[in-house]
């Protein structure tokens, strides 16, 4: 009779609601006026706007209407989609649902058969209509979730060059999109970088007339980071935004964008962005958090950047001739090289302009980008203890272009210990092939699992790595070793670099998981061609993850010395949960690189569900000891993997 008694929900419909005024007085001024005309669209964002604020949405039997007609229309609508979408993280209560209820959309209450273990309750598999649709949504969640700024709001100053080749019809949109703001900048420097034609010095008169313009002006062309450089001088405000000449905001993006560094104390805040192509805007990029792994090798950071002034001044921005064409993570690589914040803005607030005279989306690979890409690079292992264990090599991967990253060369390696662990799942035993040296031992999975281990883990040192692999798999490639080693070697957080198993056709098996919303663990690339880049090639890019794959991991050996001390560890499973229990739980990071490989003759089969890795982790999180709560998200980039492939595909 649950459903005939009142309870809490995650949002009510608004044919017929109760509201506190004062909660709505402050939330109404934050809806547009064309949702606020179809009242029967307003209860799903009240709804949402009251979990945000730790309000409680409830429902009661009680409160009944009834219907003279069928013009209230209760069907969901795009934006009713989007909040669904936006807020997933916020919906379900697990604790208040019944193990007997269906969340499908033709589901409901039923009697449960006690021999069958009950199936993990997600939201219901909804997708927005169109990217237009999404973006929409994703405006009204920026409504509703803007941070309050306590205190003075910071100042922030735009930072814009033009120059002979800008086309004045987008930087005339471009002037349009700044006047819009609905917290204008404190100071727009415009640099006129040598000379303009007649249109764009036109714009630039009409930008001139608002009273935070300042034109400043260069007789001959300085280049993309010595331009960056004279506005950087000129400005005076707390936070400074680099805008390109055709590229577009939104309309609130400063004010997001501002309070979100207020509210997170932040040196550098950045956004998610998306393509403008012939007026359509399409190709979101829904930026993974800040992931000192992924960012390390790779520019996935750009538009927009909102970065401390004082910070970029003292850490040497656009002072770098080599990085002309990258200067967005020259910037990002200096912040974080000085142990600075870095905060993602998880909303859409920049607009990248594709055209023909546009260097970077043109469609072509720049001769410039890949440059500034590879020295970059260079001066990052350059900052390192022992620059020359590295270099820069193109990626042995096919990413769909030519890209360089960081390789581990053969020289002084890390005592490695190859463990093959043959549990129940695995196929039969067969040799392993190693092309590096290496001493290679077997254990066998169950009780003497963690007591044989603990045995061999006495003869290494301290710094020692231990690669522990599944008996099916029957070959590890040297090069992701090497690149398991450079990940524990450049990043001291790290203390599990997790691989992917694939089988004969290479397709990955399993590449480790994420944990995401409604308590659900995935594998976003298992199933995946290992050839498939995925979005923004994330897919074949080192980053973090929250649970390595069991059947091919490297360990610290002083980590795993730890785990096999506090808990009972019987098999690959139970390691891999150990060790995501212990990272979450202890701030430390699980690292995942494309490049650890471990091939299998046949897939395993009959390996535990993901209802039953999500109770694991729990209990063994119970069992160590552990407080911290799950989830912590770590694993940005695989979440942004799984949510671009299941919600814009």
């Amino acid at each position: 009779a649950q459903a005939w008694k009142p309870h809490t929900v995650d949002a009510v419909p608004a044919g017929h609601l109760v509201v506190e005024p004062s909660f709505l007085l402050e939330v109404i001024g934050q809806l547009p006026r064309t949702l606020l005309d179809m009242p029967s669209r307003v209860g799903p964002w009240l709804s949402a706007a009251a979990r945000i604020r730790g309000r409680r949405v409830v429902y009661s039997p009680y409160l009944r209407a009834a219907l003279s007609s069928a013009s209230i229309e209760q069907t969901w609508g795009a934006s009713d989609l989007g909040a669904v979408h936006v807020f997933a993280n916020l919906l379900g209560g697990r604790a208040l649902w019944s193990p007997h209820l269906s969340l499908s959309m033709t589901g409901g209450l039923a009697p449960r058969d006690p021999s069958v273990e009950p199936r993990p309750l997600a939201a219901p598999d909804l997708f927005v209509e169109s990217y237009a649709a999404w973006l929409e949504a994703d405006r009204l969640v920026r409504r509703l979730t803007r941070p309050r700024v306590e205190g003075p709001r910071p100042t922030v100053a735009i930072l814009t060059s033009v120059w002979s080749r800008s086309p004045a019809g987008f930087f005339a949109e471009t002037v349009d999109c700044v006047l819009r703001q609905t917290v204008p900048p404190d100071e727009w420097i415009i640099l006129r970088n040598g000379p303009v034609v007649d249109d764009v010095a036109s714009e630039i008169a009409r930008a001139a007339t608002a009273p935070f313009v300042r034109v400043i002006d260069v007789a001959e062309n300085v280049g993309i980071i010595g331009a960056m450089r004279v506005c950087l001088d000129a400005a005076t405000a707390d936070f400074v935004l680099p805008l390109d000449s055709d590229d577009l905001l939104e309309d609130d993006a400063l004010e997001v964008l501002a309070a979100w560094a207020a509210a997170e104390d932040a040196d550098l805040v950045f956004s998610d962005e998306d393509h403008l192509t012939n007026g359509v805007l399409d190709h979101p990029f829904l930026r993974p958090g800040f992931d000192a792994v992924l960012h390390t090798e790779s520019a996935y950071i750009w538009h927009a950047c909102l970065v401390r002034r004082k910070l970029a001044v003292s850490a040497g921005a656009y002072q770098d001739a080599g990085a002309e064409y990258s200067h967005d993570w020259d910037t990002i690589l200096r912040t974080s090289a000085a142990g600075r914040r870095l905060v993602h803005v998880p909303h859409l607030l920049y607009h990248w302009r594709t055209h023909p005279a546009s260097h970077s989306n043109s469609g072509q690979q720049h001769p410039g980008t890949l440059a500034s890409t590879r020295h970059l690079l260079e001066q990052t292992i350059a900052r390192t203890s022992c620059p020359e264990k590295y270099r820069v090599a193109a990626f042995p991967r096919d990413r769909g272009l030519q890209e360089w990253y960081i390789e581990r060369v053969a020289e002084r390696l890390t005592d490695c210990l190859f463990v093959r662990v043959s549990d129940p799942y695995s196929p039969a035993d067969s040799a392993l092939t190693l092309d590096m040296p290496g001493r290679i031992m077997t254990i066998a999975c169950g009780g003497a699992f963690s007591e044989s281990l603990v045995q061999a883990l006495v003869e290494l040192p301290a710094d020692a790595l231990v690669c522990l692999a599944a008996a099916g798999i029957t070959q590890i490639d040297a090069a992701g070793i090497r690149d398991a080693i450079k990940l524990f070697e450049l990043h001291p957080a790290v203390e599990v670099v997790g691989g992917r198993t694939l089988d004969a056709s290479r397709c990955v098996i399993e590449s480790g998981r994420v944990y995401v919303d409604q308590g659900t663990w995935v594998d976003p690339l298992a199933g995946r061609s290992a050839a498939d880049p995925g979005p923004f090639a994330l897919a074949l890019k080192a980053h973090c993850i929250d649970r390595p794959a069991a059947g091919l991991m490297v360990v610290r050996a002083s980590r795993l010395r730890d785990l096999l001390v506090h808990g009972a560890i019987t098999t690959l499973e139970d390691l891999s949960d150990a060790c995501a229990a212990a990272c979450l739980a202890g701030g430390t990071s699980i690292a995942y690189t494309p490049l650890l490989e471990g091939k299998v003759l046949q897939p395993a089969a009959g390996r535990p569900s993901v209802l039953a890795d999500t109770r694991r982790l729990r209990e063994r999180a119970r069992a160590l000891d552990y407080v911290g709560q799950l989830p912590i998200r770590h694993g940005a980039a695989a979440l942004t993997l799984y949510r671009m492939r299941r919600r814009l595909a």
